[in-house]
């Protein structure tokens, strides 16, 4: 249709299912009515999102839409108003940026916290979705982190934090948009030790505006530390396993040399669900017979490998 969009339904019903929508997604709806003249209402429109997927590491984000994801959220943690130029503190997606100048660092698009126009002193939080840290030693942050050169006297900075309820925030590295020389930089940070073995985790990213210039984030990764090989396809690997699907127990057999390895299972909210190491073991068992029918994920590791597997439990 003109504009953009999709007509979705024509007709006299009271209601309309829309099926088949992409998880964490906006939605934008508008409805009108016709009489006989074919004289078109105003109409009313509304958004609605779609829920987000169960978090399997790594938890990846670009930024890469018109809209922040459903999934993360925005928050006003401090508002100035300021003088009378001064503009709303706002935290959004965009193609390109001024004062800096900047694009993406990767994909169509980038956050953008709009401190060159609201006043000293606003403060935002861009959240992550929840994700459990059970059964993992380490969780790392990894994200692009847009510096410049302008403003030395107004530095706005953004502050890592993370939480285990959504509501109680622990402040971790900070950083500053003033720099000597202007561009992006990758950034990193491991989550400590209190943030781990923890059911529902969040990654914040608290932007505090001096009124200086804009800021800009990109390409946000969480997980455990990408220091193995992830091979994707397990039929082309050297583990076999047996049966999938499942009543509950599923053999493992491994070929080639190793000295151990790492098991684990996660259910699809990404909860460990069985851990076990082997030690110069080729053939072992996966007992989930006391673990709810559905879909689990597996992750094998040895000789610096990551095996990745869909496990059936019918």
């Amino acid at each position: 249709m003109a504009g953009g969009g999709s007509v979705l339904f024509v007709g006299n019903a009271q209601g309309y299912t829309h099926a088949d929508l992409t998880p964490a997604t906006n939605y934008y709806y508008k409805i009108w009515t016709v009489n006989g003249a074919n004289e078109y209402s105003a109409g009313v429109s509304t958004l609605e999102g779609t829920f987000c997927e169960e978090i399997i590491f790594p938890l990846e984000e670009g930024f890469n839409a018109k809209d922040i994801s459903s999934c993360w959220s925005i928050d006003t943690i401090a508002k100035v108003d300021g003088e009378a130029e001064n503009e709303p503190a706002t935290i959004t997606q965009v193609k390109s940026g001024t004062s800096p100048d900047a694009t993406p660092n990767e994909g169509t698009h980038m956050i953008q916290f709009n401190s060159v126009a609201n006043a000293d002193g606003n403060i935002m939080r861009l959240t992550s979705p929840q994700f459990s840290t059970v059964g993992e030693s380490e969780i790392n942050v990894s994200f692009a982190w847009h510096r410049d050169t302008q403003w030395p006297q107004w530095v706005d900075f953004m502050t890592l934090q993370w939480s285990t309820d959504g509501l109680n925030w622990s402040d971790g590295p900070t950083y500053n948009r003033y720099h000597t020389v202007t561009g992006w930089t990758q950034q990193s940070y491991d989550l400590p030790a209190s943030a781990l073995e923890q059911e529902n985790v969040q990654v914040g990213f608290l932007f505090t505006s001096k009124y200086g210039f804009n800021c800009y984030l990109d390409k946000v990764k969480i997980g455990p530390p990408a220091a193995a090989t992830l091979v994707g396809d397990i039929e082309l690997s050297p583990i076999t396993i047996y049966p999938n699907p499942s009543n509950g127990l599923f053999k493992i057999k491994a070929e080639g040399q190793f000295e151990k390895m790492t098991i684990k299972v996660r259910n699809l909210s990404g909860k460990l669900v069985y851990s076990e190491e082997s030690i110069n073991n080729k053939e072992f068992n996966i007992d989930l017979s006391e673990q709810a029918k559905g879909l689990y994920f597996l992750e094998l590791r040895y000789n610096d490998k990551v095996f990745n597997e869909k496990l059936i439990l019918k």
